[in-house]
């Protein structure tokens, strides 16, 4: 993350203090930066004793607003005058080297992914190279929280977006009130904390617990009550500390330290009460551990604990460890490594190459230019050269050299992800039903078979939704399935009935694993009652796409999974266990067997999973891109196996109306 150093003192003046205890150099500042990416790193390694490291972000919010406000104010206090250029200056020399070298890397990286993760990269990428990555995520859909394949290299951006619109905006503001308000610190403390409280309480509003909160959660409205906090907190202290640090600060202090780490280790990132409270308090929390790491002497225990040399060194390195974390996480995962998701190996390999990459662009790249050893001449043309090199890049890589197949770049708003327009009347029509699994068959399918025969493929499958509806439940906790979810059957008959497909296949299964709570009925996988819904929704499914059994369907056995985002473990220890797979299986196979004449059942568990385990490698080819979804290549295999039976079925008869 980006917080700026405090600088070395100054001189006071209009009464304002910038004493040199308030403005010198605070490595227990630094110890802070530490505290808050440690936990982030952790969390999205997926380590469940961390599960609020996410909050990591939100007191490096709180710092950032603290130091570049504190920052604000000794300029103005020194002279009466905010000069923007040079503040922006240094907030580009500080930020911009190391975030484009990330982009460079990620667009090299490009030319090697997968084509879903090259059509997310092209919008990923501008929005990152213009400080507007929450919004690019909060518009176009792409959620914290689910994702489709692997998620983007770019995606821990929207944090980067929040701060540099703080940057901006803020000293704007800033300056534009003090000329005309000379009550600096009890008005500007009054109106922080009233923003900040605007902006929790619109977070509040703004939350649906049954709706994904990615919106409120990227929202630079929503998330600035952190910056606002920390803002507040550098007014308090450029009036009350400086010339005297009020008793009792230190165990204020303390206990804010400690109420973080609490928030590291019990918060959740679907938690409700996070969103109507929970972002504030964590703030306020970190403006105590902030004030005292700014205040007191060296012989204060928690100042002790926080200029440790371990942590001042990470500290000073966040910055550059936040922006490349993510991105070797992603690129380092379990099927690419082939260390165990679960372990401390790949942990370990993750956090060695994030921080021996970290240090390298710190050492060679971000001090060097933070610290002027360009001319200034250089430092502009080198700025000018590397917006436009990437401008230049960013299309030139994924769009020329890499380009992603139609269809699969977007997802509309009620997350469907519909295959394109088939123009072949002689082709074999088949239509795929499922979820985004099953997507990934619908729209990496090859041209022609093994045996010859073309293939029209028409796709219609939702985003993160199964045939089942209801509450998921996750670890004990309880979260809402989207409302989209419950639009699946119109959706297929209608492109059932518009394709008017040879033959159906439905693959279902990814989230049929998972406990539900339908209308405050707890279904639980394995139990006769869960059972007896599950087969409810399968005969509805197979209603829908067969026109009443006149057309043929496939019923797919659910595969086996090793599936894993970074950071979002919880969600996959239901859909990786056998015992729960096994269940929705057993019902698969009594649906079928009930319908002799209209569904045929195909074992795609058997196929891809020989060995009743989960196969990274079928026939020498990569499956999975994340251990859930089809590559290209592990799509044509399945399809090869399938096409035969498909051929058999389709072939003898005419689809409705033809």
């Amino acid at each position: 993350m980006s917080s700026a150093p405090v600088p070395n003192s100054g001189s006071s003046s209009s009464g304002v203090h910038s004493g040199r205890r308030l403005y010198a150099y605070r490595p227990a500042l630094d110890g802070l930066r530490a505290l808050a990416v440690l936990p982030v790193l952790f969390y999205h390694a997926g380590l469940d004793s961390v599960s609020g490291g996410f909050l990591g972000v939100d007191l490096f919010f709180v710092l950032s607003g603290y130091l570049i406000t504190t920052l604000l104010i000794r300029e103005w206090s020194g002279s009466g005058h905010i000069r923007l250029g040079p503040f922006w200056g240094r907030r580009a020399r500080r930020l911009l080297p190391a975030i484009f070298l990330v982009l460079v890397a990620v667009l090299i990286y490009a030319l090697f992914a997968s084509p879903a993760e090259v059509a997310r990269l092209r919008g990923d990428a501008f929005a990152t190279l213009g400080y507007v990555a929450n919004w690019w995520y909060a518009v176009s859909g792409e959620s914290y929280f689910e994702q489709f394949g692997r998620p983007s290299m770019l995606r821990h951006s929207w944090s980067l977006a929040i701060e540099e619109q703080f940057y901006f905006f803020w000293p704007l503001l800033l300056l534009f009130g003090l000329k005309r308000a000379d009550s600096r610190h009890r008005f500007w403390v009054g109106a922080a904390i009233v923003g900040a409280l605007a902006s929790a309480a619109l977070m509040g509003w703004l939350y649906d617990p049954s709706q994904d909160p990615s919106r409120v959660y990227y929202g630079t409205d929503t998330r600035a009550q952190a910056l606002l906090v920390g803002a507040a907190l550098a007014f308090l202290l450029d009036r009350s500390v400086a010339s005297k640090i009020p008793r009792g600060l230190e165990v204020v202090g303390a206990l804010g330290l400690i109420v973080c780490l609490a928030f590291f280790h019990f918060a959740t990132d679907r938690a409700d009460w996070m969103y109507r409270g929970g972002y504030i308090l964590m703030a306020i929390a970190a403006a105590c551990a902030i004030a005292v790491a700014a205040t007191a002497e060296r012989r204060s225990p928690t100042v002790r604990l926080l200029s440790s040399a371990p942590l001042v060194w990470i500290g000073a390195r966040s910055y550059g460890l936040y922006l490349w974390h993510w991105p070797v996480y992603v690129l380092l995962d379990a099927e690419r490594t082939g260390l165990p998701d679960e372990g401390v190996s790949l942990l370990l390999l993750r956090l060695a190459v994030t921080f021996v990459v970290s240090a390298l662009s710190y050492r060679f790249v971000e001090a060097p230019i933070r610290e002027r050893k360009l001319s200034p001449r250089a430092e502009r043309w080198g700025l000018v050269a590397c917006v436009v090199g990437l401008v230049v890049a960013i299309p030139l890589v994924t769009v020329v050299f890499a380009p992603a197949p139609k269809g699969l770049a977007a997802i509309p708003g009620d997350g469907e992800i519909l295959g394109p327009v088939v123009q072949d009347p002689d082709a074999l029509r088949v239509l795929v039903v499922g979820d985004s699994v099953a997507s990934t068959l619908a729209f990496q399918h090859p041209k022609y078979s093994r045996d010859g025969v073309r293939l029209a493929v028409r796709g219609s499958t939702l985003f993160g939704c199964g045939i089942v509806e209801g509450d998921i439940r996750l670890d004990g906790d309880w979260y809402p399935a989207a409302n989209r979810c419950e639009g699946w059957p119109a959706l297929w008959s209608k492109r059932a009935e518009e394709f008017q497909p040879h033959v159906s296949v439905i693959l279902i299964g990814a989230w049929e694993v998972y406990d539900r709570r339908v209308d405050g009925t707890l279904l639980a996988v394995g139990t006769p009652e869960y059972a007896a819904y599950l087969e409810t929704r399968l005969e509805t499914a197979i209603k829908t796409v067969s026109d009443d059994g006149r057309r043929p369907v496939v019923l797919l056995t659910a595969p086996c999974y090793q599936g894993k985002l970074v950071g979002e473990r919880r969600k996959w220890k239901a859909r990786n266990d056998p015992d729960r797979r096994e269940e929705v299986n057993r019902v698969i196979r009594d649906v079928a067997r009930k319908h002799p004449e209209s569904v045929t059942l195909l074992d795609l568990q058997g196929y891809v999973c020989p060995n009743g385990t989960y196969e990274s490698r079928l026939e020498g080819i990569e499956l999975h891109e994340d251990g859930v979804h089809y590559t290209k290549e592990g799509a044509h295999l399945v399809w090869e196996w399938m096409a035969p039976e498909l051929e058999t079925l389709g072939r003898p008869r005419s689809p409705a109306g033809k």
